[in-house]
C-alpha cells in the first residue's frame, strides 16, 4: 500500500466501519522496517466516508470529509468518492448506495488507480447445491458435507430475500458495465457471520450469557447446521490486504476454518461465558417464544433467525494468495469455538464489562464487612464472605462438589480455605461481574493458597489455566477456570485502641456470639503478627507479585490503603476513585440512583423545613392574632368605660335641657317650619324672645 492512501469507508460508525478504521490507524502507528539507522516515516493514510443521520463524526475523521449515507447521489459524496484511492461499501446493508457509488466512480474519468471493495455475506450462497456426479462416478454412502470455495461462485443460489443482493454482487464484478476501466479494480468479499470485538450480530448471545439470563441459551432446531463465521478483525485485515495487493482474483470468501455448527458455537459461548447450558427449540416453540418476547429476550431470539437458515460449509482458496507479512496475518483462522477464550476477553474489554475483582482485608473491627456491602451494592458484584462460604462448606453434605478435604474440619488450613474459595470465585457470576472477597486473604500464607506460584518446571498448579478451547466428541470440552489475580486489594486500618473500642461497642448480632474482649484481642494480635513486617506482609506480597506479572504483560494487584478512622462514606469515596466506574451494562445506574436519592433527600429535607417553618409561622400568627384580639377587646372595654363615664356626667345637664330649653326650642322650630321666613335664624330669635 502506498505511503499515503485515501480510504473512503461507508457507514463509518458501524461495527465493520470502526474495525476497518482501527486497522488503518494501526498501520499509521506501526511504520515499516528500514535498513540501518534511517528514520522511518509513518504512512499518512487519510480516512473519510459516510455516517448516518444524527450520528457524531468519528474523532479520527475531519468534519469536512464526511457525508450522509442516504445522500448517495449528493455532490459532497461524489467529491469524496472522486478523491478516494480505496472505497469500501457494505453491499449487504447498503445495496442501492453501493451500486450508486460504483456507477459514480466507474463512469467518471478514472485517471489514478482506484480499488472498490464491496462486502457481502453468505446469504447469496444459501441455496447452492453440490454438483451432480458425472455418469459412472459412484457416490460414497456417507459423504461429508461439500465445501464450496470461490470457484463455485458462478453456481451460487441465494436466499429468497437476497436475490437483488446477488444481482448487485454481479454488477460489482462487472464494474457496473465499465469493464474497460483498467485503473479501477473491483472486488467482492463474501463474509461469514462476523464475531469478535464488542460483538454485533452475536452480541445478544454474549449479553445473555454474561447476565445468565436465560439460563439456557436458545438454539433453533437441533443446531446441526454448519454456519460460516469470521472474526471481524480478520475480515478487516483481509479487506486492507486486498486493497494493498490488488490480487488477480476478484472474489474472496472471508470465513474461518472452524466449520462450526450452530449448536457448537452457542454451546461454546454458554460454556465459557454463561451457565453452560443450551436449549434446542422447535420452529413452533421458537415462533411462540418470539411472539411473547420483548426487550433483550426478543433481540436474542431475532439474532438467531439468519443463523438458523444457513447450512453451508465454505472454505477460501483465494485468501491464501494474499501476502501477509509475519505477525500481520489472520489471527482467528481456527474458528470461533477454538478461539472462544480470546473472543470472550475481547468482548469484555470492548463492552467495558471486565470483571471487577476486589480483595478486602484488614484487622477486625476495621469496617471490612460494611465496606464490602457498600462496594457490592454500588458496583453490582457479589459480596463473598470468606467465613460464610467456608462455614457453608463445612456444614454441607455435598462432598462431591465442595471437596472432601474440607469435610469434618473444625478449623481448615489456608490451603483448604483457598481450595473452597477458588470454586466459589470461578462461578459464572464471579467470572463475569467480579466479586468483593471479604476478609480473605489476611496473611501471606492465605494469599499463596488463593494464588499459588507456578511450579518450577513451568507447569501450572491445579486451578491454573483453563483447558484448551475446542470441541470434544460430545460437544465443547469442559473448562476448568482459573482464579485470576484480583485487580484490587483494599486494606482499611486504624489504631488498635479505636478498633477495640468499636468491637466492644458492637452488638452480638453485629459481631457474633464470641465477641469477647479476649477473643477480639487474640484475633487482632494474629493479624498484627502476620503483617508486622512491612517487607513481607500481605501488602508487600501483592506489590511484589504485581511486579512479576507485569513483566509478562499481565496486570498486577493495586494495593489501596484506607483510613478506617474516617467514616464509611469517606472510605467509599477513596474506593470509587481507586476502582473507577462500575463495569456493567449500566455503569452509571448506581451513581444516578445515589444522586437521585441525594436529590430526593434534599427535597424531602427542604419540604420538611418549609413545613416546620410554616407551622412556626402559623403559631406566631395565631399568637399575634390572639394578642391583637386581646388588645381590641381591651380597647372596647376602655371605650365602653369612657362612654359610661361621659353618660354618668351628662345626666344632670340633659335633664335641665329637657325641662327648660327643649320644649321652647321645639315650638320655635315648628313655627319656623310653618312660616318659612326669609331669615329663619332671626325669626327664631325673635320668637324665643317673644315667648320668653
Amino acid at each position: 500500500m502506498k505511503e499515503s492512501t485515501k480510504f473512503f469507508i461507508n457507514d463509518l460508525n458501524s461495527h465493520m466501519g470502526q474495525v476497518i478504521s482501527k486497522q488503518i490507524l494501526k498501520f499509521m502507528e506501526a511504520p515499516a522496517e528500514a535498513d540501518g539507522d534511517e528514520d522511518v516515516e509513518m504512512p499518512k493514510h487519510e480516512i473519510f466516508g459516510t455516517i448516518r443521520s444524527g450520528e457524531e463524526v468519528p474523532s479520527f475523521v475531519n468534519d469536512q470529509n464526511v457525508a450522509l449515507t442516504n445522500d448517495h447521489k449528493g455532490e459532497k459524496i461524489q467529491q469524496l468518492l472522486g478523491n478516494a484511492d480505496v472505497i469500501v461499501y457494505d453491499l449487504a446493508v447498503f445495496t442501492t448506495e453501493t451500486l450508486s457509488a460504483l456507477k459514480s466512480v466507474a463512469s467518471s474519468n478514472v485517471e489514478s488507480e482506484k480499488t472498490f471493495i464491496a462486502l457481502s455475506n453468505v446469504m447469496t450462497w444459501l441455496k447452492t447445491k453440490k454438483p451432480e456426479p458425472e455418469d459412472g462416478e459412484a457416490q460414497e454412502e456417507e459423504e461429508e458435507m461439500v465445501k464450496f470455495n470461490e470457484s463455485d461462485g458462478d453456481r451460487r443460489v441465494p436466499d429468497r430475500d437476497a436475490k437483488f443482493q446477488l444481482s448487485a454482487e454481479n454488477i460489482v464484478l462487472r464494474k457496473a458495465g465499465y469493464e474497460g476501466r483498467d485503473k479501477l479494480s473491483t472486488y467482492l468479499v463474501w463474509s461469514g457471520f462476523a464475531y469478535g470485538g464488542g460483538e454485533d450480530l452475536l452480541h445478544p448471545l454474549f449479553k445473555a450469557a454474561w447476565h445468565g439470563t436465560p439460563e439456557k441459551l436458545p438454539v433453533i432446531g437441533d443446531g446441526s447446521n454448519r454456519v460460516p463465521f469470521v472474526h471481524i478483525g480478520d475480515l478487516a485485515r483481509l479487506v486492507l490486504k486486498i486493497a494493498e495487493d490488488k490480487p488477480e482474483d476478484q472474489t474472496v470468501l472471508a470465513v474461518d476454518n472452524g466449520n462450526a455448527t450452530l449448536k457448537g458455537a452457542i454451546e461454546a459461548i454458554a460454556t465459557h461465558l454463561g451457565t453452560g447450558e443450551v436449549e434446542c427449540l422447535t420452529q413452533d416453540e421458537y415462533l411462540q417464544r418470539l411472539q411473547a418476547s420483548s426487550g433483550d429476550e426478543r433481540a436474542l431470539l431475532e439474532s438467531l433467525k439468519d443463523l438458523a437458515k444457513v447450512d453451508l460449509s465454505l472454505e477460501s482458496t483465494n485468501k491464501g494468495n494474499l501476502s501477509f507479512e509475519e505477525g500481520t496475518g489472520l489471527q482467528y483462522e481456527d474458528g470461533l469455538i477454538a478461539c472462544i477464550g480470546r473472543v470472550i476477553e475481547e468482548y469484555r474489554v470492548s463492552r467495558g464489562v471486565t470483571p471487577m475483582t476486589v480483595l478486602l482485608s484488614g484487622p477486625p473491627a476495621s469496617g471490612k464487612s460494611e465496606l464490602a456491602k457498600l462496594i457490592a451494592d454500588e458496583y453490582e458484584i457479589p459480596h463473598i464472605s470468606a467465613a460464610e462460604v467456608v462455614k457453608s462448606v463445612l456444614e454441607s453434605d455435598d462432598s462431591k462438589s465442595k471437596g472432601a478435604a474440607a469435610k469434618g474440619l473444625v478449623k481448615p488450613s489456608a490451603e483448604q480455605i483457598g481450595t473452597i474459595l477458588k470454586e466459589e470465585l470461578t462461578k459464572r457470576v464471579c467470572r463475569n461481574q467480579g466479586f468483593v472477597l471479604d476478609s480473605f486473604p489476611e496473611n501471606v500464607d492465605q494469599a499463596k493458597a488463593l494464588y499459588p506460584e507456578p511450579k518450577e518446571d513451568g507447569e501450572e498448579e491445579e486451578g491454573g489455566e483453563p483447558e484448551e478451547d475446542g470441541e470434544g466428541e460430545d460437544g465443547p470440552k469442559k473448562v476448568k477456570f482459573e482464579v485470576r489475580l484480583a485487580e484490587f486489594l483494599l486494606l482499611p486500618d486504624a489504631p488498635d485502641e479505636l478498633l477495640k473500642e468499636r468491637a466492644m461497642a458492637m452488638t452480638e448480632e453485629e459481631a457474633g456470639a464470641e465477641n469477647t474482649e479476649e477473643a477480639f484481642t487474640t484475633r487482632l494480635k494474629e493479624y498484627r503478627d502476620a503483617n508486622v513486617d512491612e517487607d513481607s506482609n500481605i501488602a508487600a506480597y501483592f506489590r511484589e507479585k504485581a511486579i512479576k506479572v507485569k513483566e509478562s504483560g499481565e496486570k498486577g494487584t493495586n494495593v489501596v490503603d484506607l483510613n478506617a478512622q474516617s467514616s464509611l462514606e469517606d472510605m467509599m469515596e477513596i474506593v470509587r476513585l481507586s476502582l473507577g466506574p462500575p463495569r456493567n451494562y449500566h455503569p452509571d445506574k448506581k451513581r444516578l440512583e445515589r444522586e437521585a436519592a441525594a436529590t430526593a433527600e434534599a427535597e424531602r429535607a427542604k419540604k420538611l423545613a418549609a413545613e416546620e417553618e410554616s407551622v412556626e409561622q402559623t403559631k406566631e400568627d395565631e399568637e399575634m392574632g390572639k394578642l391583637k384580639l386581646d388588645d381590641k377587646e381591651r380597647a372596647k372595654k376602655v371605650l365602653a368605660a369612657a362612654e359610661a363615664a361621659v353618660e354618668a356626667k351628662s345626666r344632670p345637664l340633659r335633664k335641665y335641657l329637657m325641662e327648660t330649653v327643649i320644649p321652647v326650642l321645639t315650638k320655635g322650630l315648628v313655627e319656623v317650619s310653618r312660616v318659612r321666613p326669609n331669615d329663619p335664624i332671626d325669626y327664631l330669635a325673635e320668637y324665643l324672645l317673644k315667648f320668653d
